[in-house]
């Protein structure tokens, strides 16, 4: 049997954020941060404060960020205003 994708989180030790993941020894951004990525003193920092990262195991991949289309959609009442 193959063996299962390692997924580690990658969260903000300050502000417990969702910075993104190490798939299979590769570093993902979260797509759903709207900040771009921070490194300081050589390692990668939180986009939205410049905590330290840490790792936690995680279940499932990120949801990727939602399209232009895909949110003007949820954003229109059943009226189309």
């Amino acid at each position: 049997m193959g063996e299962a994708t390692a997924i580690w989180d990658a969260r903000c030790l300050m502000c417990e954020a969702l910075v993104g993941q190490v798939v299979s020894g590769r570093f993902l951004h979260n797509p759903n941060c709207v900040l771009p990525l921070r490194v300081g003193e050589g390692r990668l920092r939180c986009c939205r404060c410049g905590g330290t990262l840490y790792r936690e195991p995680a279940s499932e991949l990120m949801a990727p960020a939602p399209t232009s289309g895909q949110v003007r959609a949820a954003n229109l009442s059943k009226y189309g205003r």
